[in-house]
């Protein structure tokens, strides 16, 4: 149904908010076009990349391009039933889709929905972690791999991880110095990638936190560029399930999964 609403919608959705200017920097410049950190773009502009590559005709790379936008959930789905095997988890990934339509129809570059697709698919990695026991290295690149493209593209997904090790924790799948041990590592490199990296919606050039700051401190509103009000959200939340954690309240830590999941949907 997805793909057969991308052909009939093709021109309404590259005409709509970034996608216009997304389809004009990729015909004129011939290159992937990413904007502040939104690396997942990367994989839905390579069927219209493609298409720009073999001199397609502009009609053409509009629907190559339409198309492209469900190539991450396509490869969340054949992971979940041919890999995984985990059907519970596809239905979760068919939800969100039916829920977040909004954001995840027409917004062809609002990353927050697609890494929380991704999460899906970590979250069923780490649920279903005994099947890899025969491949236990590759299972951890993998992992690890999906993790730094989640983390990337919003800066609110660090909560989505701590939401997903906060469940094994509650559900006692995982012990709390394995929490802990997830918690630190999560928040580590959560403020890493923040100060380390920054990138400009005008240049799409990426930039250490240092240099980021000599360049742009005489803009307006530089303190709401340098730290983004996502991310301070983001430190009082995990600030909170620390606490938690330390403090041992499994019962306030079940009431604050709900309280995420009721904030989430």
């Amino acid at each position: 149904m997805l793909l057969i609403f991308a052909y009939l919608f093709a021109v309404e959705r590259v005409l709509f908010e970034d996608a216009s200017i997304a389809i004009f920097k990729l015909l004129n410049y011939k290159r992937f076009y990413i904007t502040n950190h939104r690396f997942i773009s990367a994989l839905i502009e390579i069927p219209a990349l493609i298409g720009v590559k073999y001199n397609a005709s502009v009609k053409t790379i509009v629907y190559l391009f339409s198309y492209g936008y469900f190539l991450p959930e396509l490869f969340i789905i054949l992971s979940l039933v041919f890999v995984l095997k985990d059907y519970k988890s596809l239905l979760v990934l068919l939800l969100l889709l039916v829920v977040l339509n909004n954001f995840g129809f027409y917004y062809t570059y609002a990353e927050y929905h697609k890494g929380i697709n991704l999460s899906v698919l970590f979250f069923s990695m780490v649920y279903n972690e005994e099947q890899f026991k025969a491949h236990q290295k590759i299972y951890n690149v993998c992992l690890a791999a999906l993790y730094i493209v989640i983390l990337f593209c919003h800066p609110l997904m660090c909560i989505i991880f701590f939401f997903i090790y906060l469940y094994f924790y509650v559900e006692k799948k995982i012990d709390a110095q394995r929490l802990k041990k997830s918690v630190a590592f999560i928040l580590i490199t959560t403020a890493l990638k923040t100060l380390l990296f920054r990138s400009s919606y005008d240049t799409q050039k990426m930039k250490l936190s240092i240099t980021f700051i000599k360049d742009n401190k005489m803009l307006e509103g530089f303190s709401q560029q340098l730290f983004h009000h996502n991310f301070v959200f983001a430190l009082f939340f995990i600030f909170a399930i620390f606490i938690l954690v330390r403090q041992k309240k499994s019962n306030l830590l079940l009431l604050f999964q709900c309280l995420a999941l009721d904030i989430l949907s």
